[in-house]
């Protein structure tokens, strides 16, 4: 079953979305405790093609409005949130 809207697209695809990424790092190794960057609003295709990017592989996308993915880096570890602005 899908969330479709009146014109039959997904509603899960529409609308605006924010990429928030955070990574962890050994302060030890890498000389810092990591960062955080989070984008400004984006289409959603262009918001998967962020996360897509900092995963560094396509993402199993679910259309919920709030969806988290995990990866080891280099000393420790990335977060990437997407997140369906309102």
């Amino acid at each position: 079953m899908t969330d479709n809207g009146p014109d039959g697209r997904d509603d899960h695809a529409t609308g605006l979305y924010v990429v928030h990424v955070r990574d962890t790092q050994n302060k030890a190794l890498a000389g810092h405790e990591g960062g955080e960057f989070e984008s400004p609003p984006l289409e959603h295709e262009d918001a998967l093609a962020l996360v897509a990017r900092m995963l560094q592989h396509c993402p199993m996308v679910n259309g919920q409005p709030v969806q988290r993915w995990q990866r080891a880096i280099v000393g420790g570890g990335r977060s990437v949130t997407l997140r369906r602005l309102e």
